[in-house]
């Protein structure tokens, strides 16, 4: 073979330099992750006046006054150190639907976001954003009735794929597994897809089907606003529309067929060969991949892994 006096470095990008100090290759790097969950992921337990309760915001009721529970977990659930968010019910023991409350709260990624939410008529009403916390809630009228705000159970459950540390494989027992006080966390549980980078694969493998009448999933994300903003940023179904994906199998997106395809309408398309596809701000910006659940029943089975490949981003300064 013969001698050769290559002196490096070896770098990957566009290719901008091919001169013997340099060797570029012209290809973007394939990267991915994966996600395990559980049914307990999405088990919520009933509680209408989790968030705020009628003895504490009576009639004349305006600033609600609002339960420990509100400000740390609205959902009740946390895996792995993360926790997602949920939909938010308001009940009222009078006719209150003439007026309006504002919800103040995060989404399951810990970014602020807001809604006015018509107040209910002796009955209950769901707010449209899932909340992983609720700072405040205000009505704009003062209430005919007693307030309570609590869960829907029924309502969706949005988790980001994240992980503060790795549960998954192990266990605290066998000393395999990552705890909270663990000196170094390991991140694999984490589907953070960089800006301008092209979605290859997203998959939903159900080793174990979920036992309810319809589990119905789609993938969505932050997206970036105009000066940076994140408030109100979160979209369920940045990347895929709803399917029912109740039973073991795999579903993903390019799938043969309705039973297996995770559905991509004509404007989802887009936003999967290029991430950034679709928000309002005038820079790109990385996507945090969020699973939203809706199940019809109380689950006591079900196992998931989430995998996603994506060809990395272009760097222009290789």
């Amino acid at each position: 073979m013969a001698k050769t006096n290559f002196s490096g470095p070896i770098t990957t990008g566009r290719n901008q330099d091919n001169s013997p100090e340099h060797v570029r290759d012209a290809a973007m790097v394939v990267n991915g992750a994966s996600f395990y969950m559980t049914y307990e992921y999405f088990n919520k337990t009933l509680d209408t006046d989790r968030l705020a309760t009628a003895a504490n915001n009576p009639v004349g009721t305006v600033t609600f006054t609002l339960e420990d529970a509100a400000g740390t977990s609205v959902s009740g659930l946390d895996q792995g150190g993360v926790v997602p968010a949920t939909e938010v019910s308001l009940t009222s023991t009078a006719d209150d639907s003439g007026a309006v409350v504002t919800i103040t709260g995060t989404d399951c990624n810990g970014y602020t976001q807001s809604e006015a939410l018509t107040a209910p008529n002796t009955t209950v009403v769901y707010s449209a954003k899932q909340y992983q916390t609720v700072t405040s809630m205000v009505s704009d009228t003062a209430s005919v009735g007693a307030f309570s705000a609590g869960i829907r159970v029924a309502g969706k459950t949005s988790w980001p794929l994240r992980s503060l540390f790795n549960i998954i494989p192990g266990s605290a027992a066998g000393g395999a597994a990552e705890t909270s006080t663990s000196a170094s966390k390991n991140l694999a549980n984490n589907i953070v897809i960089p800006a301008q980078s092209r979605i290859l694969t997203l998959s939903l493998m159900n080793h174990t089907s979920y036992d309810t009448a319809g589990l119905d999933v789609e993938f969505g994300s932050n997206t970036t606003q105009a000066s940076g903003s994140l408030t109100d940023s979160m979209d369920d179904n940045y990347f895929t529309t709803t399917i029912d994906a109740k039973a073991a199998g795999l579903f993903t997106i390019g799938g043969a067929g309705a039973g297996t395809a995770l559905p991509q309408a004509v404007g989802l398309v887009p936003r999967q060969l290029n991430v950034s596809n679709g928000d309002t701000a005038n820079f790109p910006g990385e996507k945090i991949l969020v699973m939203t659940v809706q199940n019809d029943d109380a689950l006591t089975q079900g196992v998931s892994v989430v995998q996603c490949t994506w060809l990395q981003k272009n760097n222009g300064t290789n």
